[in-house]
């Protein structure tokens, strides 16, 4: 209910891709990458990325729909280069550090 109010139907989900300050060229195997999608109540939302702890990106999005709005949220990843596999983790819990709204 809540998100037919916010966003009309369409026919299909929507995508758009943003540029990034973040060189992800310097992975290695074995590195672990966090990604956190933190809603805000009234709008807009924060992504931040982590590799192996380290806070290494934050992007603000003032144009995203309410907490309330979102039914769910489908993350995409795109392998480019030598990377040939990615494993998923739902369910971890972020270090408080991803969490601080700095």
């Amino acid at each position: 209910e809540l998100l037919r109010k916010a966003l009309p139907p369409r026919l299909s989900g929507e995508m758009r891709e943003f540029g990034s300050n973040w060189n992800s060229q310097t992975l290695r195997i074995g590195d672990r990458v966090g990604v956190l999608w933190r809603s805000n109540r009234t709008a807009g939302a924060r992504l931040r990325v982590s590799v192996n702890g380290s806070i290494v990106l934050t992007q603000e999005f003032m144009d995203a729909p309410t907490a309330e709005a979102v039914g769910f949220f489908t993350p995409i990843v795109r392998l480019a280069g030598s990377g040939k596999a990615v494993r998923l983790c739902p369910g971890v819990t972020p270090p408080a550090k991803m969490l601080a709204d700095d």
